[in-house]
């Protein structure tokens, strides 16, 4: 396997490190035993702060402090160090698994009991949009919608590739309208490819921008309306819990879709 930058990138992602502290571990992994005056100047970060992040990563044993020459210097611990971190990180997703249904429950009970009636959320960002996209695999009734842009341009293939997983497991159908603009930008994604998406689960109708000109992405289930935007510098999504909004949204894909046209996408 090549080792690269981008590797290690990715790795301390995952870790949750935060950017500051992805220079900071990368600076002792380029050189070894260095002051923390030296490694801020490398890392590009105040010295305060070089300080407070050592002081977290050798919490998480990927740092040690030595004694060398009466100055005082950090150096990055030994793989095997490395792996008992992501043995522990391993138990945490097993021990937060186990923990979620129950706490899932509990959630849903006390929303259901404290915010009867009309609900707005509102949602920022690429996480906000995963969250989003997510939250639709709850649904107990089909799912209508208009497509705007393909998901994987702002979500990410991995996400998409987990959501369609998780989608085909519930044997539930997704119904969808797309017209040019979607056309247009999926070529980039997906290339020639006429056929992207499992027709047990997925039906597509396509309407010319001519007819009706789908400028946001929406989703339509059980109670829920949700809009989505992430084009032009715009992320953001709004969900609203309506059964009287989401009955009339309703009505109007069913029309639309009769005047749509089907068509392989």
């Amino acid at each position: 396997m090549n080792k690269s930058p981008q590797q290690l990138e990715d790795f301390l992602n995952l870790l949750g490190l935060n950017p500051e502290e992805k220079r900071v571990y990368s600076a002792l992994v380029q050189v070894s035993d260095r002051t923390v005056l030296q490694i801020a100047k490398n890392a590009n970060v105040n010295r305060t702060t070089t300080y407070r992040i050592l002081e977290r990563l050798k919490s998480l044993g990927m740092v040690e402090e030595i004694i060398e020459e009466n100055r005082v210097k950090f150096r990055k611990t030994g793989a095997d160090k490395l792996e008992l971190l992501v043995k522990q990180q391993q138990e945490k997703v097993k021990q937060l698994n186990y923990l979620l249904p129950n706490i899932s429950s509990l959630i849903n009970e006390v929303s259901t009991t404290a915010q009867p009636g009309t609900k707005v959320l509102f949602y920022r960002g690429q996480q906000g949009i995963r969250q989003m996209a997510w939250n639709n695999l709850k649904c107990q009734q089909p799912l209508v919608g208009f497509t705007h842009r393909p998901y994987i341009e702002i979500v990410g293939e991995k996400f998409i590739s987990d959501w369609l997983y998780e989608w085909m497991k519930k044997k539930m159908i997704l119904r969808d309208i797309y017209s040019d603009t979607y056309l247009e930008v999926r070529q980039q994604f997906y290339g020639d490819k006429t056929v992207l998406f499992d027709p047990k689960g997925f039906q597509s109708r396509y309407i010319s921008s001519k007819i009706l000109n789908i400028t946001h992405q929406m989703d339509i289930y059980d109670n829920v309306l949700a809009i989505y935007n992430w084009h032009e510098g715009e992320i953001f999504g709004v969900e609203i819990y309506n059964q009287k909004v989401a009955d009339l949204h309703k009505q109007l894909f069913e029309i639309v879709w009769q005047l749509a046209k089907p068509k392989n996408r």
